[in-house]
């Protein structure tokens, strides 16, 4: 199938062209006129789609959603570290590379926070695991921090921290939102970004 016309009206990256042509009955390619890109697209039916691998293909976008994480649990098992005094955490959605951590006591207003810490962060690939993420937080001079990093809900995440062995709980707190109906520059100006592909290392997962 040839000739075919696409065009996308996005309210945060405004608009978009594409010429498409029909690869086979599950593939597409699509042409970016104005970027001079071409995409390949494979399609599935609603059933046999993993929704949850793409989830987790965009974990770092769910790491955004929120103005911060509160630590709501802290396993008895595990060796007393660093880790334990820090009660919240931020992930910044100007990239997707930016992390701020606090001390402050757990109940403390978002707004209120103090941020002790800020470094940079990755999330890396587990062979052989579609549902966990090696979560690695750098605080530069001071080392870094690697956990295993599983979601519970959508509001609630698992770290378990490698060297230590202790698991961690945290809790979103001020969930954003990101598409508002008002207008195109309301809706940047309150967390619209761009969203760009996530190309990870993949690590073995260590014998627990």
């Amino acid at each position: 199938m040839y000739n075919i016309f696409l065009e996308i009206h996005h309210v945060i990256d405004s608009y978009y062209d594409f010429d498409a042509i029909q690869i086979s009955n599950t593939k597409i390619r699509i042409r970016d006129n104005f970027n001079d890109v071409t995409y390949f697209w494979e399609g599935y039916q609603k059933f046999n789609f993993d929704y949850n691998q793409i989830f987790y293909d965009n974990i770092e976008y769910f790491l955004q959603e929120y103005d911060a994480w509160e630590k709501t649990f802290t396993s008895q098992a595990g060796t007393v570290n660093e880790f334990d005094n820090e009660n919240f955490l931020s992930f910044t959605t100007e990239n997707i590379t930016t992390f701020y951590s606090s001390k402050d006591n757990t109940g403390t207003n978002i707004a209120n926070l103090f941020w002790d810490y800020v470094g940079s962060y990755s999330v890396a690939n587990v062979q052989g695991y579609d549902n966990l993420k090696i979560l690695t937080l750098d605080y530069g001079s001071l080392g870094n921090e690697e956990f295993e990093l599983s979601v519970i809900n959508d509001g609630k995440i698992r770290l378990y921290l490698l060297s230590s062995g202790t698991t961690y709980e945290f809790t979103g707190r001020g969930i954003i939102q990101y598409l508002k109906s008002s207008s195109l520059n309301d809706s940047v100006r309150n967390g619209g970004r761009k969203r760009t592909k996530v190309n990870r290392e993949t690590k073995i997962r260590r014998n627990l």
